[in-house]
């Protein structure tokens, strides 16, 4: 445990704060409803072949209304079309309300590091330009499998702390400038001792869940709330914070009967069922 949590285990690294962008996105993506769809292909397709059905033993539109009943029954499973149908045949439209048909959740980090060497000897760019440079290509250029192969480059852990948290990330998009914004920092041995170095981090984990009160123990496992949570409160999250979520857990569990049972909650519900209930009886024309 203390090898996987020590700070000795990190890379440590200084950034820029003008350059230091950390930005969020949670998008929900909606389209037609899928029972909507195919309602309306059996509506078209029935409309179609109405001239057919009035031409073979249809004697009226009152007919024609049950065949599509009918045929709403067998193709939805259904029961209880006959209303809609007879609202469909003098032109009725329905309305449905699109439907959620995914959700997104992502991050946008991008770091800057600037490594300016206080002296022009070579030990000095080594040391303060060099290295710092050297450990992020290491982190995230591919690693080499034979003489001109090579497989995907590490998977990293990042924590910012206040910022960003990601336990699976990878690095992308590095970009090294040397020289300085004026390009004369060099030495006259035509080392530099001015770098940006800047790259951006791609977590391959991207979710962001509210767990239900009905069930406060899935909240322990729920780690991608937490690591928000812990991220809104500038928490060190390098650690396990076995404890932390001891302690947290102990809380949830506590008021959960208090919270489960007070009035306003049970009033809230008692609400809903009726108004559900009411919404069920006039529902859309279907008896």
């Amino acid at each position: 445990l203390d090898s996987a949590v020590m700070d000795s285990n990190y890379i440590h690294f200084i950034c820029s704060n003008s350059a230091t962008q950390v930005s969020e996105s949670m998008t929900n993506d909606t389209g037609p409803n899928a029972i909507m769809q195919q309602l309306q292909s059996t509506v078209n397709s029935a409309t179609a072949t109405l001239s057919y059905f009035l031409g073979t033993g249809f004697n009226d539109t009152q007919d024609f209304s049950e065949a599509i009943s009918s045929g709403l029954e067998s193709a939805l499973g259904v029961n209880g079309w006959t209303k809609l149908a007879d609202n469909l045949m003098n032109g009725g439209q329905m309305v449905f309300p699109d439907q959620i048909t995914g959700v997104n959740y992502s991050q946008a980090v991008s770091w800057s590091l600037n490594c300016v060497s206080p002296y022009g000897d070579p030990l000095s760019v080594f040391l303060w330009c060099i290295v710092p440079t050297l450990n992020i290509l290491a982190l995230a250029l591919p690693k080499q499998v034979a003489d001109n192969m090579y497989t995907f480059p590490h998977i990293c852990r990042v924590c910012q702390k206040g910022w960003f948290n990601s336990n699976l990330c990878v690095l992308s998009d590095v970009n090294i400038t040397r020289g300085g914004s004026d390009d004369t920092s060099w030495t006259l041995e035509g080392l530099a001792t001015d770098w940006v170095v800047s790259f951006s981090i791609v977590p391959l984990i991207t979710n962001l869940m509210v767990t239900s009160t009905d069930n406060p123990f899935m909240f322990m496992k729920n780690d991608g709330m937490i690591d928000y949570l812990g991220n809104l409160c500038a928490f060190d999250l390098r650690a396990n914070n076995a404890h932390e979520k001891v302690e947290l857990f102990k809380t949830l569990i506590g008021n959960y009967p208090r919270d489960f049972f007070s009035p306003n909650r049970l009033g809230n519900h008692i609400s809903d069922t009726l108004n559900n209930t009411i919404r069920r009886a006039f529902a859309l024309g279907v008896s």
